[in-house]
């Protein structure tokens, strides 16, 4: 049985990754089901516009359309006499993504006692490539009541996990200045002065870099890099600094690039479906666990490229991420720009790609969905 209604459930914590995915995955489902009904809870509506100018931060209940389907969008802060007096009724299947929880009114009404209709709670986790991934993808979960069904679904990297959001599709590139090697700069704080010196030896022995300098933490500790760096050159260095782009807008723009220097999981997804030459920068944990994230990563990559390319790779992406590295030479940084230019780690960055596109993640959640008993 199709199911032609689903809840989806979003806490925003510190930044758009979250709501990004979410915006994302809601306009997948909507795509490969027409006529499918989203009911969006969203903590932090005021973020969800930046990425959808449709929605409208002051309202607490809200109907879009997209395309042949319509989204309903709720404030996360809605009472349960709100929630009963607008009508809406509750899916039978409720996307809890990135361990948000559940609003109190959801809550409250799902465990209430006159509340006794079969639902089906899917818990959607954050991308990892590690190998958890496959062990708990699909494991059931309990709750404390019986008609409330609860399981674990993981994206991933490998078939068997839940995939990734539109991997059978890229976004259409943006128009770019093909006298130019393009390099999308978003990343977490760091030193930019070995990248920016690796960028200078670039121009001088192959071709004129423009940099694309993404919002976000590493936007002003790259640009006082550039201002330390003005002596040795950096006004040479052509860099374009984007506003805060919505998300159609923000994928053309990747899609249209030479290098992509990318962070967090949202962007990482981009990248890693784009088949564009990119560095990951995972985000920083205590005792350096990113670099266990980062590692596993790798290890899905590294059967794609020639072993001599896949060692400067790794080396700059270790690198980069331990965060007891003081500092990474440019030579690591130039070497990969200079495999990317040659197209010598292209190819990989492609079939890496390409070995993700059978595995939607949407498309998952829509036959899991459709094999479920009520």
């Amino acid at each position: 049985m199709k199911k032609n209604s689903v809840m989806i459930l979003c806490r925003v914590v510190d930044n758009f990754g979250d709501i990004g995915v979410v915006y994302r995955l809601a306009k997948s489902l909507s795509r490969k089901r027409a006529g499918i009904s989203l009911l969006i809870a969203v903590y932090g509506i005021g973020t969800f516009k930046k990425l959808c100018p449709k929605i409208d931060a002051d309202k607490k209940i809200q109907k879009i359309d997209f395309g042949e389907s319509e989204w309903t969008v709720l404030d996360w802060r809605l009472t349960r006499a709100e929630f009963m007096e607008s009508g809406i009724l509750i899916p039978a299947l409720i996307l809890e993504c990135f361990q948000c929880g559940r609003p109190e009114f959801l809550e409250e009404i799902l465990f209430s006692d006159g509340f006794r209709r079969e639902t089906q709670i899917v818990n959607i986790d954050y991308l990892t490539a590690e190998g958890y991934a496959e062990e708990f993808h699909l494991l059931k979960s309990g709750t404390r009541k019986k008609e409330i069904h609860k399981i674990n679904f993981l994206p991933g990297f490998t078939e068997r996990t839940g995939g990734l959001i539109d991997s059978k599709s890229a976004a259409n590139a943006e128009k770019l200045d093909g006298d130019f090697f393009n390099i999308l700069v978003f990343t977490y704080e760091q030193d930019f002065s070995p990248f920016l010196e690796a960028v200078l030896q670039f121009q001088k022995k192959f071709k004129k870099a423009r940099i694309f300098l993404a919002q976000g933490c590493g936007r002003k500790p790259f640009l006082e890099s550039l201002a330390g760096f003005s002596e040795k050159g950096a006004e040479k260095i052509e860099v374009v600094e984007l506003g805060f782009l919505p998300q159609e807008r923000w994928d053309s723009l990747l899609a249209a690039m030479d290098f992509c220097l990318v962070r967090g999981e949202e962007s990482l997804s981009r990248a890693a479906l784009s088949g564009i030459p990119f560095l990951w920068h995972a985000y920083r944990q205590e005792e350096n666990y990113q670099l266990v994230k980062v590692e596993a990563l790798l290890v899905r990559m590294e059967r794609h490229f020639p072993e001599g390319e896949f060692k400067k790779i790794r080396g700059l992406w270790i690198g980069l991420n331990d965060s007891e590295t003081e500092k990474i030479g440019m030579k690591l940084f130039f070497d990969v720009l200079e495999s990317a230019f040659l197209e010598r780690i292209s190819h990989g960055f492609r079939e890496f790609a390409q070995s993700l596109s059978g595995n939607d993640l949407a498309e998952n959640l829509l036959e899991y969905a459709d094999s479920l008993p009520f």
